[in-house]
């Protein structure tokens, strides 16, 4: 297989890249922000991009491999995770200042 990887945005502008997933020398290899590798400098062909949207992703076709065998998953939260985190960090400041009340 040759050097081969994609680039994945968290913008839709792609002016943001998230992570990067390629093949080199016959290895998988994954990189994520800020850790990014400079394909061209590696030799590794850009191949493909997509806009991170929080759900699987196929990225088979990339690779030349059969549909649906390659996805990715992005690190966009869901809505309800930060709903659920606010609601903990809301808990919490109630639960020192009852605390505070006490002392």
């Amino acid at each position: 297989m040759p050097n081969i990887g994609i680039v994945m945005y968290e913008d839709a502008s792609q002016s943001l890249v998230s992570d990067q997933l390629w093949v080199q020398q016959g290895f998988w290899y994954f990189a994520s922000d800020p850790d990014l590798v400079d394909f061209h400098a590696a030799g590794i062909s850009l191949v493909g991009a997509l806009v991170e949207d929080g759900t699987q992703q196929d990225v088979s076709e990339y690779f030349g491999l059969p549909p649906n065998s390659m996805s990715v998953m992005s690190d966009v939260p869901e809505p309800a995770s930060g709903l659920l985190l606010g609601l903990a960090g809301g808990l919490l400041f109630f639960l020192q200042r009852q605390r505070a009340r006490r002392a």
